[in-house]
């Protein structure tokens, strides 16, 4: 699991621009790459930012976790996004090692209120319509602050067992 450490120097591009399979991403869910929504894409180590908004360290910070996903895989990020948007315990494992680096980088640098106002918006997005509705924001929420890796999230798709692989070979992702 990717933890703030190993996203603090990685450098990313951004561009105002719709990422190159957006035609892909709007089957899926459609409008979403939209100026008006508001919403980044990371491409290699691009950020597509379509709504041209003002990025905060802590999207900087998720963006990068994708960027580093992206580059762990061997069929780089076009794999990624090829299971992305066909697999919703893929995308929703992928986001929460995301949004867990995006809460730890906005925690650093606010309090204990801010925080838990923050950790509500973040599982709000991660359990909401951006995502596929795959989780509840309460789970979504746990799942984020809790220490260990996926557990929780292998029960609730009984998914990962020891021995299975992820779909790029390599062992399974929440085992």
């Amino acid at each position: 699991m990717l933890k703030l450490d190993n996203v603090r120097n990685h450098e990313m591009k951004v561009v105002k621009d719709v990422p190159p399979n957006a035609v892909d991403i709007e089957k899926i869910f459609p409008g979403v790459t939209a100026p008006e929504r508001k919403v980044l894409f990371a491409w290699g180590n691009i950020i597509y930012n379509p709504g041209d908004i003002s990025i905060p360290a802590q999207l900087l910070a998720h963006e990068a976790v994708h960027s580093l996903q992206h580059a762990k895989r061997a069929d780089g990020p076009d794999g990624w996004w090829y299971w992305y948007l066909k697999d919703p315990v893929f995308r929703i494992s992928q986001e929460l090692e995301a949004h867990r680096v995006e809460f730890e980088e906005f925690s650093e640098h606010n309090n204990r209120n801010f925080r838990k106002g923050y950790l509500k918006d973040c599982a709000k997005r991660l359990g909401g319509p951006l995502y596929g509705n795959i989780i509840t924001w309460q789970f979504a929420k746990k799942l984020i602050t809790m220490e260990e890796d996926c557990v929780e999230l292998r029960k609730a798709f009984r998914f990962g067992t020891k021995g299975e692989t992820d779909h790029d070979g390599a062992p399974g992702l929440l085992s």
